[in-house]
């Protein structure tokens, strides 16, 4: 062994300290069979354990918004995929900071003009906890959209003498008018 304060000649090994340098060993075996011998190497990487705070920061920081959601962050109109379970076996609550807008459970209510959300997820591990934001956009409902359009409309006369053009689309939200 090229340092048997990390893997012994009997195979004993010896982590690094916590969230040190992982260190690499080398391994010679020599082999003998009827006066002929061989040498063979192997390299070994012996792994430094995490403690608790790195995998709380690696679990919060491994969750991914295309895990939340498949639509644009900017244009959210579905309820939202919150994991209760993270890496390390860690466990994850949420905290909406609009909870009329998305709750904590991720359901997501389309309020009365486009709003932004912060969301808080708390990674938990033993008693070490993590805290990372996550920002979401979710737009108008479909009725409020449909209303902005219809209040929007101008150009029609109060009487009527001549031909005029008619709206087929909303100016604002491109609603269908027929």
């Amino acid at each position: 062994t090229s340092d048997a304060s990390f893997i012994t000649e009997e195979g004993i090994v010896t982590q690094p300290e916590v969230d040190g340098e992982d260190v690499d060993i080398k391994l010679t075996a020599t082999i003998e069979y009827n006066g002929v011998e061989r040498t063979v190497e192997f390299e070994i990487v012996v792994v430094a354990p995490l403690s608790d705070a790195s995998k709380v920061k690696l679990a919060a920081n491994s969750i991914a918004y295309t895990t939340l959601t498949d639509e644009d962050v900017n244009m959210i109109t579905k309820d939202l995929v919150l994991p209760k379970k993270g890496l390390f076996d860690s466990v994850i609550t949420w905290e909406s900071y609009n909870t009329d807008v998305i709750a904590n459970d991720g359901k997501v209510t389309r309020p009365d003009e486009n709003t932004f959300v912060q969301l808080k997820a708390t990674v938990t591990l033993n008693d070490t906890t993590y805290e990372r934001l996550f920002s979401f956009n979710v737009l108008l409902s479909d009725l409020s959209a449909a209303n902005n359009d219809a209040e929007a409309i101008s150009g029609i006369p109060e009487e009527a003498e001549a031909d005029f053009e008619l709206p087929l689309v909303g100016s604002e939200y491109d609603s269908a008018i027929s």
